[in-house]
């Protein structure tokens, strides 16, 4: 994995998604990004947003309470930096992105006459972000693997092999960067770098809140399940999907690998706790995340 993906530096605004969500060029704007929470089982899983205040998740204005996404809300946030916007088309950042990091990728064998079709997203928690300059991902859970294979007769093409807690969008700024969020019809400034000494991160973490604490079977289960919501959210219009799946191996706790030193394990939402022979279930969203696809009609 080439070094120069792994490190964020000065100058860059970042959006980091913890846990289960699946992306997808926005269907309302082709320079936009969809993020989709298969989860909507609340109060099973909940989805807390705001800017990491270097221990834990402020509110939207990096101060105060952190927000919470309900079932069903949409939110758009849009970038506004002072570089020139990036134009290349939101395939492109997945197919580079996925190059780096092996994550799992799918794809349309022929998008113009056999574009790939969402399951039913009513319910789901919405993002749609403006366009970053590059894509990342880190949270590497490295004691599981991902494997699949090309349905006969489908169009689904899969590329895969690692599974991410994190995704990560980043921003080029000179000197500024401004984060407005709302609605697709009404947004109101929230962060400005030029008004910060420090420049936070922005995160959407989804995590389980149904169990305390869970003993190593119970963990695997819940990872491979999480896994499964997201395989099939996506089909092809033959009504197939994608033949992939998770392999935790056995006789050992799920173990993560931070490959971007600027960030804490709180940060990107993968610390855990030991209680006896139980382990608390305070990471993203049991680590099953995410997916992206391109070539994808509706959402």
């Amino acid at each position: 994995m080439p070094e120069e993906v792994r490190s964020t530096t000065a100058n860059q605004l970042v959006i980091l998604f913890e846990g289960s969500w699946f992306f997808i060029q926005d269907p309302e704007d082709s320079t936009r990004i969809l993020a989709l929470c298969p989860y909507v089982d609340a109060p099973d899983h909940v989805c807390w947003f705001g800017f990491w205040d270097g221990s834990s998740i402020a509110g939207p204005n990096a101060t105060g309470p952190n927000g919470a996404m309900q079932e069903g809300e949409s939110l758009w946030v849009d970038v506004i930096t002072d570089q020139a916007k990036n134009t290349a088309p939101v395939d492109a950042l997945f197919q580079a992105a996925q190059a780096a990091y092996s994550f799992p990728y799918l794809t349309s064998s022929d998008p113009a006459t056999s574009p790939l079709q969402l399951t039913d997203t009513t319910g789901m928690r919405r993002v749609s972000i403006s366009m970053p300059d590059s894509m990342r991902a880190d949270g590497l859970l490295t004691n599981a693997t991902v494997y699949g294979s090309q349905n006969p007769g489908s169009t689904i093409k899969l590329d895969a092999g690692s599974s991410y807690v994190d995704f990560l969008f980043v921003y080029y700024y000179d000197t500024q960067a401004d984060v407005a969020m709302g609605t697709q019809f009404f947004e109101q400034p929230v962060f400005s770098t030029s008004l910060a000494t420090v420049v936070p991160h922005l995160i959407f973490k989804v995590m389980g809140t149904a169990a305390d604490a869970q003993d190593m079977a119970s963990e695997y289960t819940h990872l491979v399940q999480t896994f499964d919501s997201l395989r099939q959210m996506v089909f092809s219009p033959d009504g197939i999907c994608c033949d992939v799946a998770i392999y935790p191996e056995a006789g050992q706790r799920l173990q993560f690998e931070i490959l971007d030193p600027s960030f804490s394990a709180a940060e990107l939402g993968i610390p855990s706790q030991q209680l006896g022979g139980l382990r608390i279930r305070d990471y993203a969203s049991c680590a099953a995340g995410p997916f992206a696809a391109s070539g994808v009609l509706g959402g």
